[in-house]
């Protein structure tokens, strides 16, 4: 949430109901730039509460949307923070055409040409490709309510298309979303600005996620600690005999025992690299005499 400073008004971003974190918030007199992480495809809105009654209820404050640098607002909206209304969640999701048809603001994927046919951008317009601008004034009211339907020009939400070697490339843009059905005329009523109130800008800067943790403006996730493969069944056992040999080679003080323990296993390693060859049996006679009772056999080499 971010408070816009000397309103009383906090500002958030919504993607289809759920709430957008703002990243490098920075406050510098009149204005607040943060980041938010756009998904492509999505419809958003943009979410208004007071915070508390900073001034009477006649004074109000006016809220301009652009997007993406244009120079034709996407809407004018005025919102009150009265005692009743304190907790409410006011909510800018639409923008009605030129055609009476309410449309959602929905982010979407800027397009890239191969050619330099690319659509006619001032520099201020580039550089604010991927904003969504909220300019704020502090108004009061000075007519009679009466009833209108809020009409946008087509141009105030126009995705526009770089050339694909512009820097700009993989991020996103605002488009017109799904259809919601004819306008229709709500209350309205004239307002004057407020005397020696400065206005105030907020600039949501948004971007895919996969860019925004890129450029280090989102923190990295933790990166998952490595995963070590458990030996099983035969090759366990083996490692093991193996481990416990070790050890009980380390454990020998004595250098000869040392030397003649080590001469052992060279041994037995010899004996089990000799190819164990299938042999075929045939019956024959078994002598019931192989050893004598105390007798010594010498396997020594």
């Amino acid at each position: 949430m971010v408070r816009a400073p000397g309103t009383g008004f906090q500002f958030r971003i919504l993607c289809e109901g759920e709430y957008l974190p703002e990243y490098s918030v920075v406050a510098e007199g009149n204005r607040v730039t943060c980041w938010v992480a756009s998904k492509e495809g999505k419809a958003f809105e943009i979410g208004v509460q007071p915070e508390f009654t900073p001034y009477p209820p006649e004074r109000m404050l006016r809220i301009a949307i652009y997007f993406d640098g244009s120079n034709e607002s996407a809407g004018r909206y005025t919102v009150s923070s009265t005692p009743v209304r304190t907790s409410a969640l006011a909510r800018i999701d639409r923008i009605t055409t030129e055609g009476g048809i309410e449309r959602q603001f929905c982010f979407s994927k800027l397009k890239l040409l191969e050619n330099d046919g690319s659509t006619q951008l001032s520099e201020n317009q580039i550089k604010l490709l991927g904003t969504i601008h909220l300019r704020l004034n502090h108004v009061r009211r000075v007519g009679p309510y009466y009833y209108a339907a809020q009409v946008a020009s087509q141009r105030a939400i126009a995705p526009p298309a770089l050339n694909e070697r512009s820097k700009k490339g993989g991020g996103h843009v605002i488009s017109l979303g799904a259809q919601l059905g004819p306008s229709t005329a709500r209350p309205t009523f004239a307002t004057g600005l407020v005397p020696n109130m400065p206005s105030l800008d907020i600039l949501f800067h948004y971007a895919p996620k996969e860019l925004l943790i890129a450029r280090e403006i989102i923190p990295r996730p933790p990166s998952l600690p490595p995963v070590i493969k458990q030996a099983t069944g035969h090759a366990a056992a083996k490692r093991g005999r193996e481990e416990t040999d070790d050890d009980d080679a380390s454990a020998l003080t004595d250098e000869e025992d040392a030397a003649a323990y080590a001469r052992l296993r060279a041994k037995i390693a010899a004996k089990k690299r000799v190819k164990i060859t299938s042999v075929k049996s045939e019956p024959s006679e078994i002598s019931t005499r192989m050893f004598k009772k105390g007798e010594i056999i010498d396997i020594s080499d």
